[in-house]
């Protein structure tokens, strides 16, 4: 769980940047691409009940802008629960 807090405030740095400099369009392209291709979506999921309140706070912020991230013009956000409807399930019964 420690490497998944330090991941998430990690992602969270590349998408919103920090107090040192804004973030790059190239690398928040670049890692909504991987979020979605390794399925750490799914990951993150799976890890929410045991997440502290600051770290789910966080992947939230996360999950709501790589939803507007767009990838070759295209929002690739949406087409992951479509392929995997099962997460929905999860989701509502958590």
């Amino acid at each position: 769980m420690t490497e998944m807090d330090k991941n998430i405030r990690e992602f969270k740095s590349i998408l919103y940047g920090n107090s040192e400099s804004e973030p790059v369009s190239e690398a928040c392209a670049q890692l909504t691409q991987e979020f979605f291709r390794e399925n750490t979506l799914r990951l993150l999921i799976f890890c929410l009940p045991q997440l502290n309140l600051e770290a789910r706070k966080d992947a939230t912020q996360i999950v709501a802008i790589l939803q507007r991230q767009q990838v070759n013009s295209r929002l690739i956000a949406s087409d992951y629960p479509e392929k995997n409807t099962d997460l929905l399930d999860i989701l509502i019964a958590g």
